[in-house]
């Protein structure tokens, strides 16, 4: 799909139902969206949710990029697709691989069925195990850029 005709396209909801600012939380632990973003959400303009979805683009591309190597694109997103894995298609195949650690299926055939490899210092690392890291990683650093530009003022 060509940039073009993904900024048509409505902006997909990055929620995966696993909410945790219903508890507290400034960042959640499933989508990784402020409690602003997600109680706004249906109100935004396509281009605030846009600017949302890149932001978490950026952060998955950032981490993703130093843990796994998308071999074959195409391949990728046929193993997607057979297995109905939800994922968000204008968005670069790397952050697909959010999408397929989700799902145990990635526990139960080797990567390279999906078009995919790990970076060698991965080597040998349980899946289940890098799942955690990413996730970790990930609530991280939008704890940190949520710090840093939105409750500068609170």
């Amino acid at each position: 799909m060509n940039d073009q005709a993904a900024a048509v396209l409505p902006v997909q909801t990055p929620c995966i139902g696993i909410c945790s600012t219903v508890f507290g939380d400034k960042v959640c632990r499933g989508c990784k969206r402020y409690t602003e973003e997600i109680v706004e959400w249906n109100a935004y303009a396509q281009a605030q949710k846009q600017a949302v979805d890149d932001r978490l683009q950026s952060h998955l591309l950032q981490i993703l990029g130093g843990k796994f190597i998308v071999q074959d694109a195409d391949k990728f997103q046929r193993a997607l697709q057979d297995n109905n894995i939800r994922y968000i298609a204008a968005r670069p195949p790397l952050c697909w691989v959010n999408d397929l650690l989700r799902t145990r299926i990635v526990e139960e055939q080797p990567l390279e069925t999906f078009g995919l490899a790990l970076h060698k210092s991965l080597t040998g690392m349980a899946i289940a195990d890098i799942r955690h890291e990413l996730d970790s990683e990930l609530y991280t650093l939008s704890q940190a850029h949520h710090q840093r530009y939105i409750a500068v003022g609170e």
